[in-house]
């Protein structure tokens, strides 16, 4: 699965500075209709709970390091 959460979006660039417009179907949507294509044809996400075991460990690994900056060892993410 394919998904960038800057997408789809628009820099906009005016004389107060810059911002991003979102624009179209967005992250969510996006990841919902492929678990729903899954889900209709059979076949197994292509997101499924391991890749969000593994972001949760990644993301909870990265909220230590900010109160502790010691490095993590690969085995605990």
């Amino acid at each position: 699965m394919d998904v960038d959460a800057a997408k789809p979006g628009a820099s906009v660039r005016t004389v107060t500075g810059n911002r991003s417009a979102w624009h179209g179907s967005g992250t969510v949507d996006r990841m919902l209709t492929a678990l729903h294509t899954a889900a209709v044809t059979g076949r197994p996400p292509e997101a499924g709970p391991a890749d969000a075991l593994a972001a949760l460990r990644v993301t909870d690994a990265a909220a230590r390091s900010l109160g502790t900056p010691i490095p993590i060892d690969s085995p605990e993410v």
